[in-house]
Parts: structure tokens; C-alpha cells; sequence
């Protein structure tokens, strides 16, 4: 396998060979491309399973130890406690697992429309104002003042900003500042979110936007996330037709850049081959995802893992 038949002698037959020797390339490229897909689909599921084990293990120890009736009052209000703590953690993954899915099978839409994009910033600082005081962390917007108008999904540039204020909130110290700031640029809009926290290691740089890649330089907080909210957030931006990156130094804290464009070009809204009734019903969703989103995104990654499965 891999090897290429000999050139015939005979000059008729060339062409005929050269085609096929392109038609053999072409096969073994496609081959390497779906091996690889396979195997980042082998390691995804294997991440999912590892992400699901630890709160699901919490929770059947917490129920097992009130079961034997031996537990008293304030221990069965700390278990209750946790416990709530990892449902909420159970669902903030499957919410993410679901996203993702939708992004991979093509029915992440965007419902793109004119707007001012410091709207979706105001809005999330504000929902974000009591986390950061319970936190110690000081949360800031610096904004222009006048309306920076751009076609956007607003819906997803607040889970864009929820992500990454987020992880903001989470990895800076007490005594610590999260930066939200909005800049109007001729060519579209940048967007910035900056923390004073511990910073990222220059190796694990290009790896943030991995999916369930989470940092060694993070300490206690790394146990609570799922590694999936940048990935999720590059996918919004280059759905948007834009480009994210991030610069951090250890000891001075992280910034994560967004660039969103003025006009259309480049926008590839994801889903625009589905039929245009489904896309309406979609777009119009908001938080809570449809249960007929919920079942054609389960459907659709059942069939990758079936695939891995059987390939």
C-alpha cells in the first residue's frame, strides 16, 4: 500500500497514468484527513467521558453517605451544597457539549443583525457585577461613547463575552481587575477582554482554543471548568467572520483580542445551507435550545461516535 505502479512505456498510456498517480494523491490525502478526524474524535469522546466521570462519581458519594442515615443536619446541608454545585456543573458542560455539536453538524446559525455592540458588553458586565464583587475582583467596560454600529448576532456575542469574561472573573486573584474594552476601528470593532491573573504559560499559548485544554498555571480553578468555553468562543468570531487571539506573560495577566468586521465579507454564518424555515425557528431560540435543536444535534453526534465506533 502506498506504493505507485510503474510509468508505462507506452506514450498513449501516459496521460492515463498521470491521472491516476493525481486520483491515487488525492485518495491518500482524503485518507490521512479522515484518519486524523478519527482519532480527534477517539480523543474527544475519551475528554467528554473523563469531564463527566468526576461529578458523576461526587454526586453518588454525596448520596450514598446520607443514605445510611447517619449524617448529621450541617454535614446533609454542605452535601446538598456541593451536590447542587456539580449539577450545576453538569449542565454548564452539556450545554457546551451541545454547542458544539450543533457547530460541528452545521445548525449553529447566526441571526445576524445591525446593532450596537456595546449593548451585549453593558450587558454582561452588569451580569456579571455581583460575581465580581463576592470575587474581590474589580470588573470594568470602557466603551466609546458614541454607537458602534456592526452586523452581529447579539445572542452569540454575549456567550462570546460570557466566556471570556468568565474565565476573567475566575483566574484573577482578590484585589484583581477584568477589563472589558470596545474600540471603533474603520475596518469593524475590537474587542478586548483583559485580567490581571496569574498569566498563561508561553507553551500553552497556542493551545487555549483546544477543546478541553485547560492550563497548568490556573491552580484551584482549573478543576472547575470544562475546557470548552474558548472553543466555543473562537468558533462564534470566526463565525462572524472575525479572528480571536490572546496574549499573556506570567505574573501580568492575560488579554484576549477579538476582531469583528464592518461589513459582511468574510461572514460565514454556519448553517446557511439549512432549509429557511428551520433556520428561522432556530435563530429566533435563546437561552434554552428547542427540543427538536436539542434531538438533531444529539442525532448528529451519535452518528461521529458511531462512526469512530465502527471505523
Amino acid at each position: 500500500p502506498g506504493r505507485r505502479a510503474p510509468l508505462s512505456q507506452n506514450r498513449e498510456m501516459d496521460p492515463l497514468a498521470g491521472q491516476s498517480t493525481v486520483i491515487a494523491d488525492r485518495l491518500s490525502e482524503s485518507l490521512r484527513v479522515l484518519e486524523a478526524e478519527r482519532d480527534r474524535l477517539r480523543e474527544f469522546v475519551a475528554d467528554v467521558s473523563h469531564e463527566l466521570r468526576t461529578p458523576i462519581a461526587a454526586l453518588r458519594a454525596f448520596t450514598e453517605l446520607q443514605g445510611d442515615g447517619q449524617v448529621d443536619d450541617a454535614t446533609r446541608r454542605e452535601f446538598l451544597e456541593r451536590s447542587s454545585e456539580q449539577i450545576s456543573r453538569l449542565e454548564w458542560m452539556s450545554t457546551n457539549l451541545l454547542d458544539l455539536s450543533r457547530i460541528d453538524a452545521g445548525i449553529f446559525p447566526l441571526d445576524v443583525r445591525p446593532g450596537d455592540l456595546r449593548d451585549p458588553i453593558r450587558a454582561v458586565v452588569e451580569a456579571h457585577a455581583e460575581l465580581a464583587e463576592q470575587r474581590g475582583v474589580s470588573l470594568l467596560s470602557e466603551v466609546p461613547p458614541s454607537p458602534v454600529m456592526l452586523n452581529f448576532d447579539r445572542e452569540r456575542v454575549v456567550q462570546l463575552l460570557t466566556n471570556l469574561v468568565g474565565n476573567g472573573l475566575k483566574f484573577t486573584p482578590r484585589g484583581g481587575q477584568v477589563r472589558v474594552i470596545l474600540t471603533d476601528l474603520p475596518e469593524g470593532a475590537m474587542l478586548e477582554v483583559r485580567d490581571s491573573g496569574p498569566g498563561i504559560l508561553a507553551g500553552e499559548l497556542p493551545r487555549v482554543f483546544e477543546r478541553f485544554f485547560r492550563g497548568t498555571n490556573v491552580g484551584d480553578a482549573r478543576a472547575s471548568g470544562s475546557g470548552l468555553g474558548l472553543a466555543i468562543a473562537r468558533s462564534i468570531v470566526e463565525m462572524h467572520g472575525g479572528q480571536i487571539e490572546v496574549a499573556s506573560a506570567i505574573g501580568e495577566g492575560s488579554a484576549f483580542t477579538v476582531r469583528l468586521p464592518r461589513v459582511d465579507q468574510g461572514l460565514r454564518p454556519r448553517g446557511a445551507d439549512v432549509p429557511p424555515d428551520r433556520c428561522a425557528t432556530t435563530a429566533r431560540r435563546r437561552a434554552r435550545p428547542s427540543p427538536e435543536d436539542e434531538w438533531e444535534a444529539g442525532v448528529a453526534f451519535f452518528q461521529l461516535a458511531m462512526r469512530d465506533r465502527t471505523g
